[in-house]
C-alpha cells in the first residue's frame, strides 16, 4: 500500500514540479530562438543601412572633390587666357571675389610645385607667391580644403577650395551611431548565455523547493497512514482501547476520526454483549 501511494505521490511530484520545469525549458528555447532571430534581423538591417550611409558619405566627399577640381580647372583656364605678370593681379582678384568658396588663389614662380603635387595635397610652399589672395576665415578647423595647381606660362597657379564639414560630420556621426547600435546589439546578443545561467539557477531552486515540499508532504501522509495501519492491527488483535491521534484538517484526519468512532462503537457493542451474557 505504501509503495503504491508513494508511487502516486512521485507521479504527483513529477507533474507538479518536473513537468512544468520541462515546459519552461521548451518555452525558453522558443523565446531564445525568437530573440536570436530578432537580433540577427536587426543586425542585418543596421548593417544594410550603415553601408548605404557609408557609401553616401564617401560619395559626397568624392563628388565634392571632383567638383572642386573641375571648378579650379575652369578657373585656371579662365585666368590663363591672355594672362601676363602685369595683369594677373587684377584677374586673380576678380575670380577671387566672384567665388566665395575659394580660400586661396595665388601665383608662384614656375616649377614651384613638384609634378606629383599638382592634383592632390594642400601645400604651402616656402617660395614667396608673386600674387596671392586669401580668406583667412576659411582656414579654420571647421573647413576641409582641396588644392589644385596648374602650370601656366607665367608661373604655377594654386587654387585652394574650402568646404564646410557640417554635412560630412553629420554623415560621419550618423555612421558612428549605426556602428554603436551594431556593437550594442552584439553585446545584447552575447548576454543570452547569462539568461541560461539565471534560468537554470532559478529552475534548480524551484525543483529543489518543490521536491523538498513534496517529500515532506509524502512523509507526513505516510506517517499518518502508518499510524492508522498500526492501530488497525491492534484492533484486529483485540485491543479496542487503541486510538489514532488526530491532527490537521485533511482527509486522513477525517479517516482517523471515523476509525476512532468505529473502535468506540465496537468496544460499546462488545461490552453490551458481555453484559447480556
Amino acid at each position: 500500500m505504501r509503495r503504491t501511494i508513494a508511487r502516486k505521490f512521485l507521479v504527483v511530484v513529477f507533474f507538479s514540479a518536473l513537468l512544468p520545469a520541462l515546459l519552461a525549458v521548451m518555452i525558453l528555447l522558443y523565446l531564445l530562438s525568437a530573440h536570436d532571430a530578432m537580433v540577427m534581423g536587426h543586425l542585418r538591417s543596421i548593417n544594410r543601412d550603415k553601408n548605404k550611409i557609408t557609401e553616401a558619405y564617401k560619395s559626397l566627399i568624392t563628388e565634392k572633390k571632383r567638383r572642386f577640381i573641375a571648378e579650379t580647372s575652369l578657373f585656371s583656364l579662365r585666368l590663363s587666357e591672355k594672362a601676363t605678370a602685369e595683369n594677373f593681379h587684377d584677374r586673380l582678384k576678380v575670380v577671387f571675389k566672384e567665388h566665395k568658396e575659394i580660400a586661396r588663389i595665388a601665383l608662384y614662380p614656375p616649377k614651384t610645385f613638384l609634378e606629383q603635387q599638382t592634383e592632390t595635397g594642400y601645400e604651402t610652399p616656402e617660395v614667396k607667391a608673386l600674387v596671392i589672395h586669401q580668406r583667412h576665415a576659411l582656414f579654420g578647423p571647421g573647413f576641409r580644403h582641396i588644392s589644385h595647381v596648374r602650370r601656366l606660362s607665367s608661373g604655377d597657379l594654386q587654387i585652394v577650395m574650402a568646404t564646410g564639414t557640417e554635412a560630412l560630420e553629420s554623415y560621419k556621426k550618423l555612421a558612428t551611431i549605426y556602428e554603436e547600435n551594431v556593437k550594442v546589439m552584439r553585446i545584447f546578443r552575447g548576454l543570452r548565455k547569462y539568461y541560461w545561467y539565471f534560468f537554470f539557477v532559478v529552475l534548480a531552486i524551484i525543483v529543489l523547493i518543490s521536491s523538498t515540499v513534496s517529500i515532506l508532504i509524502l512523509k507526513n501522509v505516510a506517517r499518518k497512514i502508518k499510524t492508522l495501519a498500526l492501530a488497525t492491527r491492534n484492533v484486529a488483535s483485540g485491543d479496542l482501547d487503541t486510538r489514532v491521534p488526530l491532527g490537521g484538517n485533511d482527509e486522513l484526519t477525517t479517516l482517523a476520526e471515523d476509525f476512532n468512532n468505529m473502535v468506540f462503537e465496537l468496544k460499546e457493542t462488545r461490552n453490551k454483549i458481555i453484559y447480556l451474557e
